[in-house]
């Protein structure tokens, strides 16, 4: 009867600790102020778990949300801000456009870099700053798109981190 009680008192809480990004990491529903495109953007932290860069992408489901962007940005999750200029877009040509002969060979499996650059600029999260219809008060995340092709055109985006509750997946944060 003493050997279980010895164990559990010998046991230590492992403690989860977040990521480098932290607070800044998570799934958001957001949309933009010009298009009203509704999509899902992702933060999260990189491969390398740096505390002052912040992965983001608009892919979800394996499809582009908005304009298929995937990229790194420079971080400061003291502050909860975000973005960087001139960030290489890291996605591949192919998971944008359907697969074409380009070159004439016959074959259909090009894969080159998306080369367009974006800047990100002013992203923020605000802690508990949208009131949710489930009652629970969640992240709000806001932040510029301007795309290197297009840079006379500034596309705002804001939203709302998910919350997991069913009543909160029709929400929408609007303009």
């Amino acid at each position: 009867m003493l050997l279980p009680a010895i164990f559990t008192s010998c046991y230590d809480k492992n403690e989860v600790e977040y990521t480098g990004a932290g607070d800044l990491c998570g799934q958001w529903i957001v949309i933009d102020s010009i298009t009203h495109t509704e999509f899902v953007l992702t933060t999260s932290n990189t491969s390398a778990n740096d505390n002052d860069k912040l992965y983001i992408s608009d892919f979800s489901l394996g499809k582009p949300g908005f304009w298929a962007i995937q990229a790194i940005v420079s971080a400061n999750k003291n502050e909860m801000t975000f973005g960087q200029d001139s960030v290489i877009n890291m996605v591949l040509q192919d998971e944008v456009v359907d697969k074409v002969d380009h070159n004439g060979d016959g074959k259909k499996n090009m894969v080159v870099p998306y080369d367009i650059k974006l800047n990100i600029r002013k992203g923020k999260i605000t802690k508990n700053a949208v009131s949710m219809p489930s009652g629970v008060k969640t992240d709000k995340i806001y932040l510029e798109f301007q795309f290197e092709d297009d840079s006379y055109t500034t596309y705002k985006v804001q939203g709302y981190r998910k919350t997991g509750f069913h009543e909160d997946d029709s929400f929408v944060l609007s303009w």
